[in-house]
């Protein structure tokens, strides 16, 4: 029985061949044939004065002629060399990704690891080990997007909340600090970092906080409308503590570092029991890039990027936790 379904199915693969070789060569056939009738139907209306005719005949030649254009592309295009060659390039960058990938999550393991059989953690430490964490990262989403960035590089940095400015009920006055960035990151902006900044002055941080806005992340392609989008999506200003963003970035996901707070340890629920009534937030993933996606499938890469950025951000709440248990507010000290 199985070998009947096979050969039912060969022989169904066989009469699709055959009609699709008929197909080609009648049009092979059929095509030049038209044309020259065509040609002949034209000079002979031409002589005898029969303008009905010519008229029929133009139309017939501008169509044999399209015809023969859309097989020769269509032969160009459309053949197994070309699929094959495409389907390299895909899996070319899906090997690289996953490459990179792995070494991030080799690396986050060994930190998080370490981190935890210290005795104590400097400040230094930490940034040391989340820039490790950063250039991994940039390394992924460069090697995820290589074939949209042109020579544009990822940039991607770590910033935390004061955990001093979290008692504040309102998230716009807790304060931001960033504690790394990739080395890809331009160093005018690292040299800005040296601030702490307030998330009011900070819109892509504020509406993530914000009780008002059903926005879990913030994620934006095209950062040159960005005042537009923000004014007709959240009826508010668009705010940016840096006035010259825009010569740094033109698209941006900005991640939250966060656990819902029925989930959190044990250790943090005995320090603080009204903890599991909110989300616990350490502080954002921010992943940015000189590139505009614009194109639909620009557009759809960029929302893939988004959502690897999510399970990113997930994943760095742990080391976060860890740095945290090991010693207590060891990212707003200094050494």
């Amino acid at each position: 029985e199985v070998m009947s379904k096979k050969a039912e199915k060969n022989s169904a693969i066989n009469k699709e061949i055959s009609l699709d070789t008929f197909i080609k060569y009648l049009t092979i056939i059929s095509i030049p044939l038209t044309m020259i009738a065509d040609i002949i139907a034209i000079v002979s209306a031409a002589k005898m004065q029969a303008p009905f005719a010519f008229y029929i005949a133009i139309p017939l030649m501008i169509i044999s002629f399209s015809l023969v254009i859309y097989y020769i592309v269509k032969k160009i295009l459309d053949t197994d060399k070309v699929k094959q060659y495409l389907e390299i390039c895909y899996l070319k960058t899906s090997s690289s990704a996953a490459e990179k990938m792995h070494t991030h999550f080799h690396r986050f393991r060994n930190i998080v690891e370490s981190t935890g059989t210290r005795d104590t953690v400097t400040r230094e430490y930490v940034k040391q080990a989340a820039t490790q964490i950063c250039d991994a990262l940039s390394a992924f989403f460069s090697a995820l997007l290589r074939d949209y960035l042109d020579k544009n590089q990822v940039s991607v940095c770590i910033k935390l909340i004061d955990p001093q400015t979290m008692n504040e009920e309102d998230t716009e006055h807790w304060l931001l600090e960033t504690l790394a960035r990739s080395v890809s990151t331009n160093q005018a902006r690292s040299n800005m970092d040296r601030n702490k900044v307030l998330v009011s002055d900070n819109s892509d941080f504020s509406v993530i906080l914000s009780n008002d806005f059903d926005c879990p992340y913030f994620a934006c392609p095209d950062m040159r409308d960005i005042e537009d989008f923000f004014i007709k999506n959240f009826k508010k200003e668009y705010r940016n503590s840096r006035s010259n963003y825009i010569k740094h970035y033109k698209s941006t996901i900005v991640m939250p570092i966060k656990i819902d707070g029925q989930n959190v340890s044990r250790e943090i629920k005995e320090k603080d029991p009204t903890i599991t009534e909110r989300s616990v937030y350490f502080g954002f993933l921010c992943i940015d890039s000189l590139k505009v996606f614009s194109t639909t499938q620009e557009v759809k890469a960029f929302e893939t990027a988004v959502e690897y950025a999510k399970g990113f951000a997930d994943s760095l709440f742990i080391y976060l936790e860890k740095v945290s248990s090991v010693k207590q507010k060891v990212l707003t000290q200094n050494e």
